[in-house]
């Protein structure tokens, strides 16, 4: 902890089992992954740093399982350059931005997580991201509860999406995102909206309790 650069760096084919370690207030990522790094991380609390709780890039990967990401600077998660971690029963919770963020052809398999009371986005997908998520709890965001921009793509099933300050789901910028079997309700704004050009495959999903719309669509 408190050190000048990364808690913990996996890289070039690294792997590894850490398991109930406490990752906190480092001056870069609590812990990156990149150049097919593939760590095994549980119950681990990663928190107070001054960059990304986990940086997955490069082609990093691995297996994260009931850790503790909280009150990072940057994103709780990040995933980018075609990155593909598995994040199953994770608390991703109060970050300064989002709690996720995959961009740049980043993906990744999001089950079970409850991502919580981030500043941005509980889920922010951009510039190619294209994550599946399943299952997960994304709820009392400052802003939406996810957010598709500049192209994000992404597999949504089955996630409870409540109570975010802004939108439950926006949509904008070419993003392209499939919906199905998705909760989103109780938000301050409209369930979901899809706007300048956004697009995407809504099906099956229960919209209801939101303050505006339960789904919005303008601007092409």
């Amino acid at each position: 902890h408190h050190g000048l650069s990364v808690g913990i760096y996996v890289h070039d084919n690294g792997e590894g089992v850490f398991e109930e370690n406490n990752i906190e207030a480092n001056k870069k990522s609590g812990v990156e992954c990149e150049s097919n790094g593939k760590p095994i991380m549980r119950k681990n609390q990663i928190h107070d740093g001054e960059h990304f709780g986990m940086h997955f890039h490069k082609n990093g990967a691995g297996r994260l399982e009931g850790n503790f990401i909280v009150r990072n600077r940057l994103a709780g998660v990040n995933v980018e350059t075609n990155a593909n971690p598995h994040l199953i029963n994770n608390k991703i919770h109060d970050g300064l931005e989002s709690g996720i963020y995959v961009h740049d052809n980043g993906e990744g398999i999001f089950e079970q997580n409850e991502i919580m009371g981030n500043a941005l986005a509980g889920v922010n997908v951009q510039t190619g991201g294209n994550p599946t998520m399943r299952k997960n709890i994304i709820r009392d965001g400052k802003e939406s509860g996810m957010f598709f921009n500049h192209n994000g793509l992404g597999l949504i099933e089955e996630n409870e999406i409540f109570n975010n300050e802004l939108t439950g789901v926006e949509i904008k910028a070419g993003s392209r995102p499939i919906l199905r079997n998705n909760h989103i309700h109780d938000g301050q704004e409209s369930g979901v909206y899809v706007h300048d050009n956004g697009e995407g495959l809504l099906e099956g999903n229960d919209i209801f309790q939101n303050k505006l719309a339960g789904v919005e669509i303008k601007d092409g």
